[in-house]
Parts: C-alpha cells; sequence; structure tokens
C-alpha cells in the first residue's frame, strides 16, 4: 500500500505533542550550554504535520511565531486548512507534498518572507516509516532549510529494543486480516496479542525467560494505542528500525551533529545513575558510543533526538555527566507541583502534573514550596528569581530540572494581552468547534472537555463577570481554577 492511501485511509490522530514545544527544546539547548533560537518569534517547520494538531496550537498562543506544516495525506492537510480557516490564524499554513523532492510550492511562498530558514524543524513519527529516498530527502530539506543557529529534531524506532518489539509486529502480520485494514484490523490484532500472551508461559528458562512478560507488556501497550499507530508501526510494512550508531552515521553524513534527546530527563546522560560510569568506561569517554551502549544496556525502543549544525555544536559542552549549573538562569519553570500526603519531620514529598511522586530534605523543600500551583498564581516562575531567594537550594532544583521532576521552558506563552477571566479568541472558537476532540492546553497537552465546560469557555471573553458565569453554572469556582491551570484563561486579579 503506498503512502498516499495508506496514511489518508487509516490516519493518525493529530495531537500537540508537549516534548516538541519550541519553548522546551530551547531550554533543553540552553541546560546543554547551546544559546537556543528565540521561540516567541520562531519560524517552525513540521514535517510529516498531519492535520496540523502540534503547529496549530502553537500558532494560538504563539501569535508572532510563523508556523508551515508539510504531510504526504492531502486529506488531512485539508482538514487542518479548514481548521485554521476557522480558527482566523493567520501565522500557520499546511501544504500536501512528497519530502523526497523537498518542500513543495505552498510551503516555499509561506516561508520567503524570512528565507526559508527555519529555526526548529520537526520530524516526529516519519523516519522510520518512510522509504530511503524520503529519509534522504529529509537530510537534504535540513541542509537547505535549517537555520545556521536551528535545532532539527527527529524521532526513530531504535534497536535494540525493537528486536524484541518485532515479535508482537510479527504476529499482527501474520494474525491480521489483510482484507479489512483499518479500524477493524487493528482491533483483531490487539484482541490476538492479548490472547496469544495471556498463553505464554510467564516462568520460562534459559534464553525463552521473561518472554512472556514481554508478550503481556506489548499486548498492554496495543491496548491504549491512539488509532493508527498499530497500523503504521505494525501492519504498513514499512516500519525500519535503526541503531542509534546508523542514525548518527547518515547525520554526519549530512553533516549534522547529535546534541541530546529532547525532553528531560531523556536528554541527560546521568539518568542512569550507578550504570553510567561503567557504561562510560566501555564508550572510553566517546559521548556518542556512551549513547550506544545506553541503548544496549537498557533496550531503548525509542529515540527523539535533535540535531545541529557543526558551528553551533563546536560551541557545545561535550561533557557526558555535567551540565552548567549557571544555565537554569533565565528559564521559566512551571508552576505545576502539588503537595504530598506522605512527608516526614525530615522529608517533604512533593508530586509533580505527570503523578511522580518524590521527596526531599525538609530544610531544602522551601524552593519547592515555590513552585506549588496556588488558584490567581502565575503560571511559570523564574529560576533566576528562586535561585537568589534560596541560594543554598541551586544543586537541587538544577537535579529536580534534569530529572524531569520539574519542567523548564524559555519564552512560555503568555496571556499577559489579555483581560481577567478572558480565553483567547481563537481557542473559544476552538471550544465550540463540534469537530474538535480536545482543547490544547498551554503547556501543549490535549484535554477532552465536556460540552457544558466547552460552553463556558467559550464565554470567557473578558466582558462577563464571575459572578454572572455562576449563574449559568454553580460549579463555576472548580472551573475557574481548572481553567487557569490549564492556561485557557487570564486569572482575575
Amino acid at each position: 500500500m503506498d503512502s498516499i492511501s495508506s496514511y489518508d485511509l487509516v490516519p493518525y490522530e493529530s495531537y500537540p505533542f508537549a516534548h516538541l514545544h519550541p519553548a522546551r527544546l530551547a531550554a533543553t539547548a540552553q541546560l546543554r550550554g547551546m544559546p537556543p533560537p528565540p521561540v516567541h518569534t520562531a519560524r517552525v517547520l513540521d514535517l510529516g504535520c498531519g492535520s496540523g494538531g502540534h503547529v496549530i496550537a502553537l500558532a494560538g498562543f504563539y501569535p508572532q511565531m510563523k508556523l508551515v506544516g508539510v504531510d504526504l495525506a492531502a486529506g488531512q492537510i485539508e482538514q487542518g486548512n479548514a481548521r485554521i480557516r476557522e480558527l482566523g490564524l493567520r501565522n500557520v499554513s499546511l501544504h500536501a507534498g512528497n519530502l523526497a523532492v523537498g518542500l513543495p510550492e505552498g510551503a516555499l511562498m509561506s516561508s520567503q518572507g524570512f528565507h526559508h530558514q527555519f529555526d526548529y524543524i520537526l520530524c516526529q513519527g516519519v523516519y522510520y516509516v518512510v522509504p530511503e529516498a524520503v529519509r534522504s530527502g529529509i537530510w537534504k530539506l535540513l541542509q537547505m532549510h535549517l537555520a545556521p543557529s536551528g535545532i532539527a529534531h527527529i524521532s526513530f524506532n531504535t534497536y535494540p529494543g525493537w528486536k524484541l518489539r518485532e515479535v508482537a509486529q510479527d504476529f499482527a502480520q501474520f494474525h491480521a486480516a489483510p482484507e479489512s485494514p483499518g479500524a477493524a484490523q487493528e482491533q483483531r490484532v490487539r484482541e490476538g496479542l492479548a490472547q496469544i500472551a495471556a498463553l505464554s508461559p510467564l516462568h520460562a528458562q534459559g534464553l525463552t525467560a521473561g518472554y512472556g512478560l514481554s508478550l503481556r507488556a506489548e499486548a498492554q501497550l496495543a491496548s491504549q494505542s491512539l488509532p493508527g499507530l498499530l497500523f503504521h508501526e505494525f501492519l504498513s510494512g514499512d516500519n525500519q528500525p535503526l541503531y542509534f550508531q546508523q542514525m548518527n552515521q547518515a547525520a554526519q553524513a549530512a553533516g549534522f551533529f547529535y546534541l541530546c534527546e529532547a525532553g528531560l530527563p531523556d536528554a541527560w546522560p546521568a539518568r542512569v545513575g550507578v550504570a553510567g560510569q561503567p557504561l562510560y568506561a566501555l564508550a572510553a569517554g566517546n559521548a556518542l558510543k556512551f549513547e550506544q551502549y545506553l541503548d544496549f544496556a537498557m533496550a531503548r525502543t525509542y529515540r527523539n533526538s535533535l540535531w545541529v549544525r557543526p558551528e553551533v555544536a563546536n560551541r557545545v559542552q561535550n561533557a557526558l555527566n555535567t551540565w552548567p549549573d549557571q544555565a537554569l538562569h533565565g528559564l521559566q519553570l512551571p508552576a505545576d507541583l502539588s503537595l504530598g500526603q506522605s512527608g516526614t519531620d525530615a522529608q517533604a514529598a512533593f508530586l509533580t502534573a505527570q503523578g511522580t511522586s518524590f521527596q526531599v530534605p525538609v530544610a531544602q523543600a522551601g524552593i519547592l514550596h515555590a513552585l506549588v500551583k496556588k488558584p490567581s498564581q502565575t503560571l511559570w516562575m523564574s529560576a533566576t528569581s528562586l535561585l537568589d531567594a534560596f541560594p543554598d537550594c541551586a544543586a537541587l532544583l538544577h537535579e529536580c530540572v534534569l530529572r524531569g521532576l520539574v519542567g523548564a521552558w524559555h519564552e512560555p506563552p503568555s496571556l499577559s494581552m489579555l483581560k481577567p477571566l478572558e480565553a483567547p479568541a481563537w481557542l473559544r472558537l476552538e471550544a465550540l468547534r463540534q469537530a474538535s476532540r480536545y482543547l490544547p492546553t498551554i503547556w501543549h497537552q490535549a484535554v477532552g472537555l465536556s460540552v457544558q465546560d466547552r460552553q463556558l469557555l467559550a464565554a470567557c471573553d473578558g466582558q462577563i463577570s464571575a459572578q454572572s458565569l455562576m449563574q449559568r453554572d454553580a460549579s463555576w469556582q472548580s472551573k475557574l481554577v481548572l481553567f487557569e491551570r490549564q492556561g485557557w484563561i487570564r486569572p482575575a486579579q
């Protein structure tokens, strides 16, 4: 099945990807020692954009950004452009085209005002499911269109972890009914994986030890997968995982150098703890070899890798496990912690917005208490201000950021131009769109809302008081807190 018919027949649901938000990529680059491209005025190219779920949300929250999306599936591009027109966004455009032959004419016209140069080029979920001609085309696009100080992202399925997953892939191709591609075929695979996994022994000996557990894990992943994912990764026949070493060789041949992974803590080599030193020894101090040894040790299945030009790479510190503490200055930290309930006299407990719990000494907990979100408090706090207020806790804050316990953003979106209790106009329109299955948050996440809550959000135009809204919905106070936390409205003064 060719790529055009397969992606129009079985489309991916198009979502915002929080780990690929330019403000987060810029923060990771700064922590790595690289001066990042600007965010508020960034020029962003999304290769394989689907119907534009990632770039459309960015365009709404960052009106000064210039965003261009390209995808082979013309049907999804048409859907995305219809949504853009409905929302009245003028800083984003989507174009149908084959990446093997370069940017389509419409994308070139949309970017001619900035000489077809992009600060951030994103390629999510494409590189490993396309022919070699398209892979080569992607590198050529980066050569031609990545700004000198820009950051390129390419995700890919990777070995050795995918060698374990290939058992489930082989089963899917054996078990699927070829005459019914799409949702029915995916459901047959989900059910079959669950059945075969339940029949596999959990306590096999020798080389087959752990086989049953592995199949059970695959069945669990399949049961939770987004529509279209199983088809394109297991059934389309195009999935081609790579070892990191192979990907790095392709990048270097095209003139690009590996920076790090896109998201913290995955970007931080020291995340592996005590396993780090033996792996460093195997790598003989070579950071790129370390990455490959790490994949062998941890059976990694997927990478979100960042690539830069040589002139940028030469300025980045090539340390395996040391990131500069001073790089925190100037970053903004999301106020997304919650107080835990299991603290002791010696330890304070915290819970991240992602559900990760952790404890720190009570004597050092003040810097994290400051990040606990309260109603009508800012959504972000300055890392510099926190470090000034708690100078003895710099190492703790640095560790929490690198471990992903506290987020880090560079130039996050602002609601300062809105009135109190006002949601951006495009977001109010999105809330009322019948085709919308989710609303993008200021954190670049997809959240579903009831029809009643959507109507309430759409009423937040800055002209109506909280009292008036409470007359419409007695639960307004709790909705206000929800809307504020998601960055949908400017908090009441």
